[in-house]
């Protein structure tokens, strides 16, 4: 796919039901939906959120970050991306069915584990167009691609990409060798168990959390758990202490927690610890298929996709009777629902400021994702009828790679738009 190629592809770009108005924003183009007023018609920037409208104040670290890393920004507002994504792109794939889908799919999702590697975090999995995560992976390429001045191979790192959801696609049982930077990275980790231990205590904050409530929160998930896996020690999940997290960029002013167990034995060094996630409310974004608390979404997401899916993956949440009947209050946990999972010992994302020594490194990845996601779309989604899917697919990616070349570069520069505006705007411009 060449960059002639993508200036003169047609474009089919909805939004409000009209067609949208370009406009140029601080010299780059971007997209804005037309709104009617009186006297005549305004334009938006669909990307762009207010720092205004956030309070950074428990995260204090996170603003800057996003101040000064479009890639960070571009993490920020997943919700307001893929809801363009829908607006804009699904008639790319009207005819093909809902895929598991990452949902926040990007370079920096991208984990090494002591045992593992591959996207991870999956709070925004739920079934929709593969458009989604295509688009989405490939606005992150872009801007990687100029973090490290390798803006004049983009085009090849986005085929690279969709030649391996291709070749995923076509073999679900493909699975390529380890990218290198893997190996480098797992150099590099830490084998003081007790020392790794101590790093993850220190992420979690006690003093910003009831722990009666997180108390009973964690019995709900316990007791699915031995229900699950009836030959763990008893002791397994006791609990040692726990606390609020403040971590991530996307899922930063999320409720989020930490709770230490026991493990295996009653030795510290096979100690474990279990993140719990308030699961977001993605019902308002129109072509996602997944409803308020819906925590199965991302259970079964996570288990399709992921390489090596997450242990001890669990929930939290009592419907209203079952709650009451167990003396906890109907508003239990607020009515909200939260996803549990184990943490690995060792556990490194990847940058696209810093992780890539060369552009052959982040050619690897990105095939490695692409597979990753190739495999995981269609998963069990139309038994006993999944080859055909597979082979519709298949055909689908060959008919439109170029149009959704199209669509990320016109995702990427609305997204630097949106960027600068937001950091002209943080530092009081």
């Amino acid at each position: 796919m060449t960059a002639s190629q993508l200036r003169h592809l047609p474009s089919r770009p909805h939004c409000c039901g009209n067609w949208r108005t370009l406009v140029v924003f601080s010299g780059v183009l971007a997209i804005g939906c037309g709104r009617g007023e009186a006297g005549g018609e305004t334009t938006s920037m669909p990307l762009y959120v207010s720092p205004a409208e956030y309070d950074f104040s428990s995260t204090p670290g996170l603003l800057p970050r996003l101040v000064a890393s479009p890639h960070a920004y571009f993490r920020f507002i997943n919700r307001e991306f893929t809801q363009e994504v829908c607006q804009r792109y699904v008639y790319l794939g009207e005819h093909l069915p809902a895929v598991n889908l990452h949902g926040d799919a990007h370079l920096e999702q991208y984990a090494v584990t002591d045992s593992g590697r591959g996207l991870t975090d999956f709070d925004d999995s739920a079934t929709g167009p593969a458009v989604v995560d295509l688009i989405r992976l490939g606005t992150s390429i872009f801007i990687a691609a100029e973090a490290n001045g390798w803006t004049d191979q983009r085009d090849m790192f986005l085929r690279v990409f969709y030649d391996g959801v291709g070749a995923g696609v076509t073999d679900p049982e493909r699975r390529p060798p380890p990218p290198v930077i893997v190996s480098r990275i797992r150099a590099g980790f830490s084998t003081d168990k007790l020392s790794l231990l101590a790093g993850m205590d220190s992420l979690m904050d006690p003093e910003a959390v009831d722990s009666t409530r997180l108390e009973a929160g964690f019995d709900v998930y316990r007791e699915a758990m031995f229900a699950q896996f009836p030959d763990l020690p008893e002791t397994f999940f006791d609990g040692k202490r726990g606390g609020r997290l403040s971590a991530g960029v996307g899922s930063a002013l999320d409720e989020k927690y930490l709770v230490r167990v026991e493990g295996p034995t009653d030795a510290q060094e096979d100690d474990l610890f279990l993140e719990i996630k308030e699961v977001r409310d993605l019902s308002g974004v129109q072509c996602l298929d997944r409803r308020a608390g819906d925590v199965f979404k991302i259970l079964t997401g996570q288990s399709r996709i992921a390489y090596q899916p997450y242990q001890y993956t669990g929930y939290i949440f009592l419907n209203p009777r079952r709650a009451r009947e167990s003396e906890l209050g109907s508003d239990f946990w607020d009515g909200r629902t939260y996803w549990v999972h184990a943490w690995m010992d060792n556990y490194a994302e990847l940058s696209v400021d810093t992780s890539f020594a060369t552009p052959a490194e982040l050619t690897e990845v990105l095939y490695d994702i692409g597979v990753q996601l190739g495999r995981g779309h269609p998963k069990d989604i139309a038994l006993p009828y999944e080859f055909q899917l597979r082979r519709a697919l298949t055909e689908w990616l060959e008919d439109h790679a170029a149009e959704l070349g199209q669509a990320v570069e016109q995702m990427y520069e609305e997204t630097m738009a949106a960027w600068r505006r937001f950091a002209h705007e943080a530092e009081g411009g």
